[in-house]
């Protein structure tokens, strides 16, 4: 069976189980390349196609990839931007990016460092409202650079059951980092900050709070003044008010469990600093070689901080040894930095290889549960497809 035969009878399936959603403007998802479309020349250019093809047949709504490597930059996309209204995914499209939004909340952290405005072996607390820190564990003792890390021990709000309960059943409320950092108030402390590693969303909201308190000015401002801008990403958006952008894909997921899709971009939790971030593939790419080959948006001293591991190792599958920004994979063809990113409706992963400069960039407009052992597949298969 012919990999497009695949793709198709998908779609249709998907499309059969997935909740009538509003039909929406067919011009909405209209984007334009930015960039010098070099794809076709690539010699791995139908393997890559194939690659994409292959990972909507096996389940996902859609997919858009770039690979970059020495022989050129090639990027495509697969299956559908919008399973109700059929439209096309297409490699200039833009989906939520979910926890790779952290890459950007610590390089921003970082750039202050350079700029002699803070430490990350600060005390957070240096820099945060009194009454904040005491409804915290551990916020008064814990270091910027722990929170950057993971391993201040603070409680996690999106482990918390309310918080997703309450995002599910009320989905048009109005957010803030605040009513989602509310959820982790007065709750206990995992371990003393430094002990061990947990994963913390809180965190990550707390250290845009300290960009903010520095600068004056909402986080989102300063990441376009500091980053967006300077490397020329056109189609990175960070709302401030958590909209859903119009022009970005849908995204699907099962929330209610009866076996049906539903389009949960449209719903805005409560994502901050910790995963708010819009953007495609192209711009992921522009940041990883900005950050890691040209070294121009932090100095090399926060540079080598940001990619030094700090003795601590997550349980995923793939990359998993932590540092003040990536998360780090020991591969067969040397070591990589990455970031990944989950929420309701969306996917993401981002991949650099220092030693080759070889970059590769996924987004998939799903987040099943059925869907964690493609995603972490597709991972491993993107690693062998860009060496062989």
């Amino acid at each position: 069976m012919s990999a497009k035969f695949l793709v198709f009878i998908s779609a249709i399936i998907l499309l059969a189980s997935c909740n009538k959603d509003e039909a929406v403007d067919l011009s909405a998802y209209d984007c334009n390349i930015v960039y010098a479309d070099s794809s076709a020349l690539h010699p791995k250019a139908d393997d890559f196609q194939t690659f994409v093809e292959e990972k909507v047949s096996e389940g996902f709504p859609g997919m858009i990839m770039l690979v970059k490597d020495s022989a050129g930059l090639w990027a495509g996309s697969g299956g559908l931007a919008d399973l109700f209204n059929e439209i096309v995914m297409k490699k200039c499209n833009i989906s939520r990016i979910a926890s790779i939004t952290k890459s950007f909340t610590a390089t921003t952290i970082y750039q202050l460092q350079d700029e002699g405005k803070l430490k990350v072996e600060d005390l957070a607390a240096k820099y945060l409202d009194a009454e904040l820190v005491s409804k915290l564990d551990n916020l008064d003792a814990c270091t910027i650079r722990q929170l950057i890390e993971h391993t201040s021990g603070i409680y996690d709000y999106d482990s918390d059951l309310t918080y997703n309960l309450d995002g599910i059943n009320h989905p048009d409320q109005v957010w803030s980092k605040e009513k989602s950092l509310s959820y982790a108030y007065d709750r206990q402390a995992l371990f003393q900050p430094g002990t061990e590693y947990s994963y913390s969303n809180t965190g990550y909201i707390l250290l845009g709070m300290i960009v903010e308190a520095i600068e004056g000015k909402a986080v989102q401002e300063v990441m376009q003044e500091k980053i967006f801008i300077p490397l020329l990403m056109q189609q990175t958006l960070f709302p401030k008010d958590y909209s859903h952008p119009e022009s970005m894909i849908s995204g699907y997921d099962n929330r209610h469990g009866d076996g049906k899709l539903i389009n949960s971009g449209k719903y805005a939790f409560g994502y901050y600093t910790d995963g708010g971030m819009v953007t495609g593939v192209y711009d992921l790419y522009l940041y990883m070689k900005a950050l890691y080959a040209d070294k121009v948006l932090i100095d090399a001293a926060s540079l080598q901080q940001m990619v030094t591991p700090n003795g601590y190792e997550s349980t995923e599958p793939n990359a998993n040894i932590i540092a003040g920004g990536p998360v780090l994979w020991q591969t067969p063809y040397g070591l990589a930095y990455t970031n990944s990113g989950g929420q309701y409706g969306y996917r993401s992963f981002m991949i650099y290889f220092p030693s080759s400069e070889t970059y590769g960039v996924m987004l998939f407009n799903s987040s099943l549960i059925e869907d964690d052992e493609l995603f972490y597949n597709a991972q491993k298969e993107l690693v062998q497809l860009l060496f062989n």
